[in-house]
């Protein structure tokens, strides 16, 4: 497995959302089978979201979570959220977030780029 990905470009601020699949990320385990993959460190220039997300956040990363057919596992989705670059891969987490419960789940997390 590659150690580092850079994904593709980020869009103009107006321009539509641009997503790549990030090849990392296993895409053959199923969900529900235990152990649960590790999901790869974020792309290159790019660390997961600390502290608050900018105004449609969750939004962005939940109609990403609910299409598996537009963004199968490994999609890497970059957009303009109230006038902040974005990021969000679809990767393995061992909770799920909105139940709780333990496991193997598809997730959606939320990645800013780096200054």
């Amino acid at each position: 497995m590659a150690e580092e990905w850079r994904p593709p470009d980020p869009p103009d601020a107006n321009a539509e959302m641009v997503t790549a699949l990030d090849a990392r990320v296993d895409t053959a385990h199923l969900v529900g089978a235990l152990p649960c993959p590790s999901n790869p460190a974020p792309p290159l220039d790019w660390e997961y979201w600390s502290g608050p997300i900018p105004k449609g956040g969750e939004q962005f990363a939940s109609d990403i979570l609910k299409d598996p057919m537009k963004f199968p596992m490994g999609t890497f989705v970059q957009g303009y959220l109230d006038g902040t670059l974005v990021g969000a891969r679809v990767e393995w987490h061992s909770l799920q977030g909105a139940t709780g419960k333990q496991g193997c789940f598809r997730g959606v997390n939320l990645m800013r780029a780096l200054p």
